[in-house]
């Protein structure tokens, strides 16, 4: 029974660490595309076209998402 306890005890102490999971951190970075509805699509082509060269990337990257097995 003691042992029981001690590997519950230790289960609920870990549980703590999953709430900084590879999977949660990229699910904040998640954000709203509504507020660019109102901007005209030149403007957005051109904050795109300026932030490609800012970084040394071809206007035709496009965003990689990666795809956790079972929320890891």
């Amino acid at each position: 029974m003691r042992w029981n306890m001690m590997i519950l005890a230790s289960c609920l102490a870990t549980t703590g660490c999953v709430g900084n999971s590879a999977s949660e951190r990229q699910d904040a970075n998640i954000e709203s595309s509504l507020q660019y509805d109102s901007v005209p699509c030149d403007q957005l082509l051109a904050q795109r076209n300026g932030l490609a060269q800012q970084y040394n990337l071809p206007t035709t990257a496009k965003p990689t998402f990666s795809n956790p097995a079972m929320g890891f």
